[in-house]
């Protein structure tokens, strides 16, 4: 059986924080290949076109949006599935390192809080909603 044949995401809805570049760009790019339609989510509105962009053809949906924050993720969630009908997969991908990479026992309070907002807040604030849409839908 082909690959494609095996990955048909053909009338799913997929969400995607850190869409924006990176792996997050490179996973919306995928399940795009595999007939998915797409929520791209990321704070920064100019990786957000050039991801976009570059899924041209695929019904892709942009919104901007920060994971640190649970009303945007709430408010995420919403519009995806006002925008596509339903919610099937989400990929909570966004993620940050902290800006001077060094020793943790040398890392400022400040930053080891910004790095775990974004990194394990934000799967939260993302999956949370995300999920109870799935449970609704009977996924």
């Amino acid at each position: 059986m082909p690959l494609p044949d095996l990955f048909d995401l053909t009338g799913k809805t997929a969400l995607v924080t850190g869409a924006g570049q990176g792996l997050g760009a490179e996973m919306a790019g995928a399940l795009a290949d595999a007939g998915a339609q797409v929520a791209l989510v990321d704070r920064d509105a100019s990786g957000l076109a050039e991801t976009a962009a570059a899924l041209d053809g695929t019904e892709v949906f942009s919104l901007l949006a920060d994971v640190t924050d649970p009303q945007a993720m709430e408010d995420a969630v919403s519009q995806t599935v006002a925008r596509f009908g339903a919610l099937d997969i989400v990929i909570p991908n966004a993620g940050i390192s902290e800006a001077q990479p060094g020793l943790l026992h040398e890392m400022p309070r400040e930053d080891w809080e910004r790095v775990t907002s974004v990194n394990l807040d934000g799967v939260y604030n993302t999956i949370r909603p995300a999920l109870g849409q799935m449970m609704a839908q009977g996924g």
